[in-house]
């Protein structure tokens, strides 16, 4: 019996079944390059002295033969790598872990997401996401902020305007001729827009640092 048989002969007994773990064709365009080169350029984490190894035990078949390390893959080449392990020695399975979750947003999930789409997670592309996150829910709290500050912030120039109008008037009745139909409303008109001025000017100014320091605050 050939070495050739051999190894098929072994790949389909149970105790020595080995299992497919790489198929590779090549490209039409690729040029010649020994195979153990080319298998380690193209496997992670796979030497060269791995990749002959797996040759020489005849895990690696091109085209259904047999092949030496320094076989040249040439365009068309079906290549299969197999393996003693199988597919369910390499499943991945994930560990329950506890976590303290002190903030949830989808804005992150998602950048997260197109991260690893892109590129995969790394530590240069993690802050960049976190980073756009972190200036939508800042826009959105000023959205927020603003618009629970419109009544306030409409009344603001109204209170101004009468604190500093209605003393005016008040002030214009003493000065006006007695023959001015200003005069007839009397005397508690004219005191009142005295008094009463002053306080909407205070108020309108007690509302203003308010809304100043809340917008700074965000």
């Amino acid at each position: 019996m050939s070495e050739e048989d051999q190894v098929k002969e072994e790949q389909q007994n149970g105790s020595d079944e080995l299992f497919e773990r790489f198929i590779i064709k090549i490209d039409k365009g690729q040029e010649p390059l020994r195979i153990d080169k080319f298998l380690q350029a193209r496997i992670t984490h796979a030497t060269r002295n791995k990749v002959q190894r797996a040759i020489e035990f005849g895990h690696v078949m091109v085209n259904g033969n047999l092949i030496k390390s320094n076989y040249k893959i040439r365009p068309g080449d079906h290549i299969i790598v197999y393996s003693e392990n199988t597919p369910e020695n390499f499943e991945i399975v994930p560990e329950q872990i506890d976590l303290d979750i002190i903030y949830e947003d989808d804005d992150v999930i998602a950048d997260l997401a197109a991260a690893i789409d892109v590129g995969g997670i790394s530590p240069i592309n993690i802050p960049a996401a976190s980073a756009s996150s972190a200036a939508r829910r800042k826009g959105r709290s000023r959205q927020a902020i603003l618009a629970s500050l419109f009544v306030r912030r409409t009344l603001i120039p109204i209170l101004l305007t009468l604190g500093v109008l209605l003393p005016v008037l008040g002030a214009v009745w003493f000065v006006v001729p007695a023959e001015s139909p200003f005069k007839a409303v009397g005397q508690e008109l004219p005191w009142a827009m005295l008094l009463i001025g002053p306080v909407f000017l205070v108020v309108g100014i007690l509302n203003m640092l308010q809304v100043r320091a809340a917008l700074r605050g965000h």
